[in-house]
């Protein structure tokens, strides 16, 4: 059922907020694996939309603003990967 709802994303659950460290480490290794780049660009981008895994990928692969990425995740009805090829992810 998460698979279909699109909280998976190749294996990683995408839908918790991080906020433990438990979770925060995971959040940026995700993010790092759907976006790219480093572990401090991860970090920024989770800090600035409060720790939200699929906002935060959507914001670093995308390159959109936090309003931008919610409002595409909105439209693919909270599908990460329908998400990301709204928006044009290289």
């Amino acid at each position: 059922m998460a698979v279909h709802l699109g909280h998976i994303h190749d294996g990683t659950t995408v839908d918790p907020v991080a906020d433990n460290d438990k979770l925060w480490g995971r959040a940026l290794r995700t993010v790092r694996d759907i976006a790219g780049g480093d572990a401090d660009t991860a970090a920024r981008t989770l800090a600035a939309v409060d720790g939200r895994v699929e906002l935060a990928a959507i914001v670093a692969a995308c390159r959109l603003s936090r309003d931008r990425a919610g409002t595409v995740l909105a439209e693919a009805n909270g599908n990460l990967r329908s998400a990301l090829a709204r928006a044009g992810k290289p």
